[in-house]
């Protein structure tokens, strides 16, 4: 059986196997709450890029939501196919917060975020 490279997804020797590389927008077609659970439930179709779990967006009252999971035809696993609809759980946000945002999020990979707030600076260790 061949591997295939899905693109913006490389596959890792660290044990987990995908490493999303490139951001992703997603069009949200309905959002979801389900009663006694925080996390939001977004039905939506990727338009660019790609979307998987562990990504994040960024919204204006400095609210950050993640994707725990992610479902579409081509199972639990990172998507880049334009078009493709996605049921995605996401944590951190209301659903109100989403409706205020618009038709469309844009997701980050958690890896490269938290390249970005790490402080400038040398650490000093005693």
């Amino acid at each position: 059986m061949e591997n295939y490279q899905i693109s913006g997804v490389k596959s890792r020797n660290d044990g987990s196997r995908y490493k999303i590389t490139e951001n992703g927008k997603v069009k949200i077609i309905k959002i979801t709450e389900f009663f006694g659970r925080d996390d939001i439930c977004v039905l939506g179709e990727l338009i660019d890029g790609c979307v998987g779990p562990k990504m994040c967006s960024h919204f204006d009252n400095n609210k950050k939501a993640e994707i725990l999971e992610i479902e579409s035809k081509y199972g639990m696993k990172p998507v880049s196919r334009k078009g493709t609809k996605l049921t995605l759980m996401i944590n951190g946000v209301k659903k109100s917060d989403l409706e205020k945002k618009g038709g469309e999020i844009e997701f980050v990979p958690q890896l490269m975020e938290e390249l970005q707030e790490k402080p400038k600076g040398k650490v000093i260790i005693c």
